[in-house]
């Protein structure tokens, strides 16, 4: 429980440490307060992708965890077969529109319509209630 916590202090504290410090040594090489409050300014933007990035792993662990619990019997090969299933459909979205994409071919109302056809099908391999709650 201490290092939870300690983990947690270190993960919130390293950021504005790290930009703190990155700005000074910056503004130390440089010989120059600018150059620090550039340097400042960089670091603060770099962390809060930093902070995006770790919110983004930590959620899409937590839905593979979701997943993984969602199955009872433990069994992947349901997991493994809607895997599958969805990359199928998403390979034939990608093939159904790189036409269109390239530039090989014009978009007509007939071909928005067989590529919105080839959308709907892909989100409703991916999520099975989506498409069913419009």
């Amino acid at each position: 429980m201490v290092f939870d916590l300690f983990a947690k202090w270190t993960h919130h504290t390293l950021p504005p440490v790290a930009v703190l410090a990155g700005a000074i040594a910056f503004g130390f090489w440089w010989n120059s307060i600018n150059a620090g409050l550039f340097a400042c300014f960089a670091l603060f933007f770099l962390a809060g992708i930093y902070n995006a990035l770790r919110q983004i792993v930590a959620t899409l662990r937590s839905e593979h965890n979701c997943m993984i619990a969602a199955n009872s019997n433990r069994s992947t090969s349901s997991i493994a077969e809607r895997s599958q299933q969805n990359l199928e459909a998403t390979a034939r979205a990608i093939e159904h529109l790189r036409p269109w994409v390239e530039d090989q071919t014009s978009l007509t109302e007939e071909s928005a319509k067989a590529c919105c056809t080839i959308l709907l099908d892909t989100l409703e391999a991916l999520n099975p209630g989506f498409v069913n709650n419009r």
